[in-house]
């Protein structure tokens, strides 16, 4: 049994597998459990990658999984984004950012289905109103009777959490939109009726993701996918990341439910039936290195959503805070434009602050510019950033 060789050829991503025995080119048929027959010495290859991937398929009952689909040209086109998006991008890193390695992982999760109701309590307010008439003269009595009233909500979801531990920010963040430690907060924040809560639409979201799952059978990862083990109990998975979700959906669908004049809002006990499959989510890891610095993101393997780190550039945001309070320090107007009415002082200074004024403006939006203006600028040069994707046409 020997290890398969394998070149590269025609950019980053193309492969060409030859036998370490006769040094034949080799085709990797679908699931091939990462053993590969030479067609013209019989030697059997092994493919290391594609070996543990399988292994783990088998061991934990892999049914399904998310594919690696997006094209380096999708990739780059959200790298660029993910540069536009970054916040004091040093002005040279279109120029100078190498991007160094692409990586592909294939990450364990749970899919959980579930079918969630509870009853929730509340008092709604109703208006009345009474005439009475005492010694000829009328006047309008007006109080609220507060109504008990008890109903029930229910959602139906599907959620992935994340079955690896150290990527557990990354699954959540990326698939949910939650960050782990804002997860727990949800279904608090949510039972203030009066308080404006983050949701992302999970119902959208799963219908997104898992959308993209394909059975294990049709599911293919390159030979190079680096696989990582279930670590984090289906518990703990639960617990942590899924029925805080859950109970706060319910809460939410309850509070859409309620009318403008509500008090002493209460949710009852929830009851959650699930079903669990184990998946495999493809991930893109793109690296770069600015200035010997190495950053990188992570990518859906649709290509669609990213997450992670851009160079920052400490200096320049050092200058736009103090561009900043540069403006909010110049003094108000108003009295001034009070006192003008009377006193030519007072109209000279407040043309001086109005003049003051718009100079730090200026001042401030010209700092600012900067960004869109390098971003626009390599734009318009119809080149691909350096590194692995520079030979892309876009």
């Amino acid at each position: 049994m020997s290890m398969a060789n394998a070149t590269s050829h025609e950019g980053p991503r193309t492969r060409d597998f030859r036998c370490n025995g006769c040094g034949s080119p080799l085709q990797i048929p679908k699931n091939s459990r990462g053993h590969v027959r030479c067609p013209s010495c019989k030697t059997e290859c092994v493919i290391e990658g594609l070996v543990k991937n399988a292994e783990i398929a088998a061991k934990d009952n892999i049914n399904s999984g998310i594919p690696l689909t997006a094209s380096p040209a999708t990739l780059h086109r959200l790298l660029v984004k993910a540069m536009n998006d970054q916040r004091y991008l040093p002005l040279d890193a279109y120029e100078k950012l190498e991007v160094v390695r692409e990586e592909r992982h294939c990450v364990p999760a749970y899919l959980f289905d579930c079918s969630a109701s509870a009853s929730f309590r509340y008092e709604h307010g109703v208006e009345r109103r009474q005439s009475i008439t005492e010694d000829n003269w009328t006047r309008e009595k007006r109080w609220t009777e507060w109504q008990p009233i008890t109903d029930n909500a229910s959602v139906t979801l599907s959620l992935l959490a994340p079955g690896e531990k150290n990527l557990a920010k990354l699954i959540q963040t990326v698939y949910l939109g939650f960050d782990p430690k804002e997860i727990k907060e949800f279904g608090i924040n949510c039972m203030n009726i009066k308080q404006k809560v983050k949701c992302p639409d999970l119902e959208a979201n799963s219908r997104h993701f898992c959308g993209q799952l394909v059975d294990i059978e049709e599911l293919e990862f390159p030979y190079d996918v680096e696989t990582h083990a279930f670590n984090l109990p289906q518990n703990v998975a639960f617990n942590e990341y899924i029925q805080p979700l859950v109970e706060g959906a319910l809460i939410m669908q309850a509070r859409c439910s309620l009318s403008d004049k509500v008090r002493n809002f209460r949710m009852g006990g929830s009851k959650i039936d699930k079903e669990i499959k184990r998946v495999f989510l493809g991930l893109y890891r793109i690296v770069m290195n600015y200035g010997g610095t190495e950053s990188s993101i992570w990518v859906t393997g649709d290509g669609q959503i990213y997450l992670g780190e851009m160079p920052r550039d400490s200096q320049q945001e050092e200058l736009h805070k103090e561009k900043q309070q540069a403006l909010a320090s110049v003094p108000g107007t108003f009295w001034l434009a009070i006192g003008g009415l009377f006193s030519s002082s007072a109209r000279q200074k407040r043309r001086g602050r109005l003049e003051q004024k718009a100079n730090a403006k200026a001042d401030l939006e010209a700092f600012e510019s900067q960004w869109s203006t390098a971003a626009q600028r390599f734009k318009e040069s119809k080149t691909a950033l350096r590194g692995i994707y520079q030979d892309l046409t876009d």
